[in-house]
This record gives structure tokens, sequence and C-alpha cells, in this order.
């Protein structure tokens, strides 16, 4: 994710600074390389470099750089400071800037990694990248400490960091530490800066005038909610089982917001939301399910993320399970509810009428559908009654403004004009949304699934349509419609498939055209009712049947078995979980025997390369995993809602598995949530892996039977 950045002013006079900024939006284009000057210089480790003379004449020049330190930080030019005892052996030719230990350490320019010091011990962590255009710098003292200790026994380096690697200006290169022989000062980064030929120069003057940024820009594509907009996604997860105001109300539901920091989610500073929350429309009562769904975006076009919250079960004038949904708006400070942004089907401008099992709110997806820089949202109605036809479903489109939902609204469904087909009972139409700009015109596009759809000779073999924005938003006037009957389009049309039961758009092959990921749970392998996911490609003029992929468990490639109730498919989502510029596809397996426990669950994640999707390299992750937090146990079904975010800002994006039905001690069906790490270079890893629950120390609520724990906000694509 791409952020503004902002400069700090230059002042010759002082010598002591601070440095930070605002967000970036824009990148590489802020970061002209200057050729070359020249001269050397030592570090504080006399291991690594002695004394050479610097040229005091070409002290003042600037370069113009990224600041070496996310976020920026306090230093004073302490260059040509005395160091090494008595008489003054030698001195100091870097600046030290002081940050806490596992601060991220960005590259200041485009270059090679040359010399590393990576050997755990006195020498420890310490490397050299040579720049792109003839300059050095050096970075000294990152981390060798496991993170959270000083065991000596952890890495200051970021994943592909070795030498010999390609590295982009504002990648993550490693972590702020106090390795060498800096154990007995505070943590620091000392940084050098070194002119073609290598001598060295005061990079005092430089550091002042570098850009600022408060996120890697790295080479990745991740795309989370920022509902702070500090350059950390934050997640929000549901808990529609949420019992409230003291047990009186009964699954009337809450949402868990945990901020992202440069370490990861922290229960620091996290956020409760129910509709008794002061400034959240409605007032919680029983059976509301408020959490059930989750999405976000920015509405109101403010630079902060906004959270839209289903409320599938809130009765609207008598009528139960009519649904609606709550908008919260991001802030500085976090989210914070306010103004009149509580939506349901009686209100006006909605378009529609409340009835009874409409569930209006029970999916959701976001999307900017006339580019208008405000991101609107399609609400799933999956249980609205179209022509007498109880289920057929609906999705209700709500556009956004500077004061939330303008109060316009665009229905459609089966029988509206320009989509084809017919709304008939149990189709379900819009279970499963995506948002995404699939032709590439700057325009968002929305995908429904229509689980239920009948052919004239199967039952829920499924379809989608697909309905294309344009400066007036959406439009059905270039309409598709697929099924797994259309030519091109993998797989055959057989009862129970459930094609478009879950959707997920990412750019799976890196062509700026959204691609659309298809969760297909009830396909069959051979005879088997084992669950599979087609993947369509954008283009120009749409989606194209044209290179469709079909991808199934032990299928090309793709690890594990297609076993009988897998449910593969169930779930889908997209992140760059290997930071490579393309989107890869997460795919919940939450009916999966893992270890003898049958619905276990698991997920597995499919990788995106400059040709789309390939199975090569795919990954297969459970609560067996080895490194992943919890147990596999029966009926867990890891990998029933998914999401992804980049939470430590890192470039990369973190797997959310939402497992709303583990069991928490003795309380069944409580929920959780897991987040494994994506790595630069090398995807998911279980290093660093969390396991969120209600039970943790700063989680509000208590787990209890039922909550459901785990229904994880999506982002806009």
């Amino acid at each position: 994710m791409l952020r503004l950045v902002s400069q700090g002013k230059r002042d010759m006079k002082k010598r002591t600074r601070t440095r930070s900024v605002g967000l970036i939006v824009a990148a590489f284009m802020l970061i002209p390389l200057p050729a070359a000057f020249a001269e050397h210089e030592p570090l504080d480790e006399p291991v690594i470099s002695a004394p050479q003379p610097s040229d005091p004449a070409l002290e003042a020049v600037v370069y113009n750089m990224i600041f070496p330190i996310q976020g920026g930080a306090t230093y004073t030019n302490n260059f040509g400071d005395c160091r090494g005892g008595p008489g003054c052996p030698r001195t100091h030719e870097g600046i030290d800037i002081l940050q806490p230990k596992m601060t991220p350490v960005l590259a200041v320019a485009s270059g090679t990694v040359g010399w590393m010091h990576n050997t755990q011990g006195g020498n420890c962590c310490a490397f050299e990248l040579n720049h792109d255009d003839g300059w050095e710098s050096w970075y000294i003292h990152l981390n060798n400490d496991t993170p959270g200790t000083d065991d000596g026994q952890g890495w200051g380096f970021a994943p592909g960091v070795e030498p010999g690697a390609s590295i982009t200006a504002g990648q993550l290169i490693g972590w702020v530490g106090d390795s060498g022989n800096a154990e007995g000062a505070p943590p620091h980064l000392h940084f050098e800066l070194h002119r073609p030929g290598g001598a060295v120069t005061n990079p005092y003057d430089s550091l002042n005038a570098a850009t600022v940024l408060q996120a890697p820009l790295g080479t990745g594509n991740p795309r989370g909610c920022d509902f702070d907009n500090d350059g950390y996604d934050d997640l929000a997860i549901g808990t529609p089982g949420e019992d409230i105001s003291s047990n009186t109300k009964v699954d009337a539901g809450a949402v868990t917001v945990l901020y992202g920091t440069s370490s990861g989610l922290t229960a620091t500073g996290v956020q409760y939301f129910t509709q008794s929350t002061a400034g959240v429309d409605s007032g919680a009562k029983d059976n509301e399910e408020f959490g059930y769904a989750t999405a976000c975006g920015d509405v109101n076009n403010d630079g902060f993320d906004d959270l839209v919250v289903g409320v599938p079960g809130e009765a609207i004038g008598g009528d139960a399970d009519a649904g609606a949904v709550n908008l919260i708006f991001g802030s500085q400070n976090g989210l914070a509810a306010s103004g009149s942004n509580f939506w349901h089907q009686d209100r006006s401008g909605v378009g529609s009428q409340a009835e009874v099992g409409d569930r209006f709110g029970e999916s959701l997806a976001v999307g900017d559908f006339d580019n208008d820089g405000f991101a609107d949202v399609a609400v799933g109605v999956p249980g609205e009654k179209i022509v007498g036809q109880a289920d057929a479903g609906m999705v209700t489109v709500l556009y956004g403004s500077s004061a939330g939902f303008d109060g316009t609204s665009l229905a459609l469904h089966e029988n509206a004009t320009g989509i084809s087909g017919s709304s008939e009972a149990g189709d379900s139409f819009g279970t499963g949304l995506a948002a995404g700009d699939f032709d590439n015109d700057n325009f968002d596009d929305l995908a429904i699934g229509i689980h239920g759809e009948d052919s004239s000779v199967t039952d829920d073999s499924g379809a989608i349509v697909v309905v294309y924005g344009t400066g007036s938003g959406l439009s059905t006037a270039n309409e598709q419609r697929f099924t797994q009957n259309f030519s091109g389009i993998e797989g055959d049309r057989e009862d129970g498939e459930m094609f478009g039961f879950a959707l997920t758009s990412g750019d799976f092959d890196g062509d700026n055209n959204m691609d659309l990921a298809i969760g297909v749970p009830g396909d069959r392998v051979g005879s088997t009712v084992a669950g599979g996911v087609n993947v369509m490609y954008g283009s120009g003029s749409g989606l194209t049947a044209s290179g469709d992929q079909l991808f199934q468990q032990g299928v090309g490639g793709v690890l594990g078995n297609s076993d009988a109730g897998d449910l593969f498919g169930y779930a889908v989502t997209f992140g760059d979980f290997d930071g490579d510029g393309n989107h890869d596809i997460g795919i919940g397996i939450p009916g999966e025997q893992v270890s003898g426990a049958a619905q276990a669950g698991s997920v597995a994640v499919i990788y995106g390369s400059a040709s789309g999707l390939t199975a090569e390299g795919d990954d297969v992750w459970s609560q067996d995993t080895f490194g992943i937090k919890g147990a596999a146990q029966t009926n867990d079904m890891f990998g029933q809602r998914l999401a992804s975010g980049d939470f430590a800002a890192s470039g990369v994006s973190d797997l959310v598995v939402g497992v709303p039905l583990e069991d928490i001690g003795a309380d069944t069906d409580a929920g959780s949530a897991q987040v494994i790490v994506g790595r630069p270079g090398g995807g998911l890893d279980d290093v660093g892996d969390q396991h969120w629950d209600q039970n943790d120390p700063g989680v509000p609520g208590g787990a209890e039977p039922g909550d459901n724990f785990g229904h994880i906000a999506a982002a806009v694509a």
C-alpha cells in the first residue's frame, strides 16, 4: 500500500533533529538518486573498519534519500566525535539514530547488498548497501536478539537480505538493535553514508532532508484496513454470538479492533464496539448478530478507513432478521462512531422494504464503483423475497459521501433490468460478493455469487454475475454471467456444487487488471464432493473465461488430498504474502480432517506470478502445523473465515484465519483468530504467528460458549 510522503524542512543551525511525517501515497518517483561524490570512514566497530580520513569540505552535501528508520527518530550530529578511549584514537564517522529495538530499518536507496556481518556474537549485525548510483550506506547495530529478549540468538536482517541481493529504496532491511560493541548503550542504528570510491561523508544534513516513511515501500502489494492511517493495518474481528449488558442481550454481537504496530497486532489500544456503544446507532437487542459480517474502506474519503458492520439479525419494525448495517468512521485516534449511520431497508434512500428473514448485511463488499474517491458498499440481502420467491436474494449498493452514505442506492437482483436469469426460491443471490477493477478502467466492478442457482438439470450448482462500474456507479449494461457450464470455465456443473459461494478479487498476475477467485465448496473431484476454486482473469474488456484455472487438492500439484466434505473453497481471500507484487490466494478448507480430528480445518495458499497463480510452492496450514498456535480439534473448522493485512507495515500481507467455532478451554465455539505472518521472498512463515481469543490479556469480553469470535474484516480490493 503506497502512501503520501511529507518532507520536513532543513534547519542547518540545529544540531538535534526529530523527524516525523505523514503517510505514503506515491513511491519511487519521489526518490531520484543523484550521482556520485567520494570517500570512506570508520565504524563504531573497529573490527569492521579502520579509520580513514574524511574531507570536511564535502560534509555539507545533501544526498537525496529515504530516512533509514521507519517513522523518523531523534538524533544528534555526533559525526567526528572521539571514540576508543583517551587520546581520541579514532573518530565517530556516522550518526547514531536512537530508537527502540525492533524499530524497522529501511533502505535509503536502491542497490545491492555488499559485505555482511551476520555471525551471532560480538560482530553481529551489520551490512553495506551498494547504491545503484555508486554511493554506499552502512547499517550497524541491527538487532541480534530474539524479539523481546536479550539472548543474542535472533537476527537483525529482514528475510531476503543477503550478499548480492537486490534491494529497493524504502524496503524493510532489518530492525534496530544493540549488537556489536553497543550492548552498553541505548538501542540505536549507527548509520554511515559513503561517496562513490568509499569516502565517508557526514550524513547529518542528508538525514535532515530525507524523506521519512511511515511504512516500508517494499515491492509487495498488500491491502488491508488502516483505521488510524498510521501505516500499520488493523484488524476488526466480529463476535456475532456475544452476549452483552451483563449477558442480558443474548447474541447481540460485538466487534473487537486490534491495531497494528512495528511488531504486528497488539491489544494495546484495543477497541470494543456493540450497538450499545455511544455513537453506534440502534441499541443492542437479542439475536441481532452485530459483527456477523465486517468490511472496510474509506467511505467519507478523509484518508482513514471506515468500518462497515453487518447486523443481519436486526429486527426492523418488528420484522425479525430483517437486517441492517452500521458505519463507524476511522480517525487519527482509531475508529469513532458518530452521525446517523445506521442503515436498513426501511430507511429513506435504501430503496426497498425490510421484511422478516431478509438478512440485510449478511455479506459485504467495498469498492469505489463511480471513482469519485468515496468508497461504496455492496450489501448482500440473501433472504430477500423477489416476486414471491423466498430467499431469492438481492444486493443493495450504498454510495459514499463526505457524511457517510449519501442516501442513494441501487438494487440488484435477477429480476432487475439488465441482470440475466430470473429470481427463484433459494437462489441466495448476494451471499458471495467481491469488488475489484476487472477491466482496469479505474471504476471498481462487482461480482455477485448466486450459490443456490439451479439449472434445468441441476440443483444448487451456482452461478455468478458481474456488473461494471461507470462514472454514475454500477451499471448492468455490460453484465456478465458465468457458471461451470460456460465455455472455457473449468469443471462440470453438478448438483450442490455452490459455484460462487465465496468470492475474492486480486491481481494474481500483476497486470493491473483485478482477477476473480470463485469458491466452489461442493465441487466434485472425480466422484468425491471435496470442493474447488475457479480463477478467472481480468482484461481490458473485463473478466474472461480464457485461461480459467480450477484448483483442487491433490490435482495439478496442489498439496493435500480431496476428501468428501473438505469444503475446499468455502472461504477465499487475497494478499501479497511473499511481497513479489503479485497477489496470492488463501483458500479455506474448514471441513478438512487433520490428525484424525474431523472438520478441524486447514487453509491452502497458492502464490501468484507474472503468469498467474501456480501450485508450485503452495502451502497448507492448520493448527497441527509446526509453529502455529493452538491444536487441531474436531469441529474447529479452521479456515471458515479469511482475511489479510499488513499489520507490521513490512510491505507484505499477513494471512488472518478466522476460527469462530474453536473451543477456548471449556467454552465451546467461543472462537479465535490466527495471524500467519508473511515474509518478503519467502511467503507465509510460522515465526511470529499470533493467536487471538477473548481470554487473551487486553482483549475485551471474555471467551464464552457460542461467541463465535473470528468473523474477520475484509479490505477493499
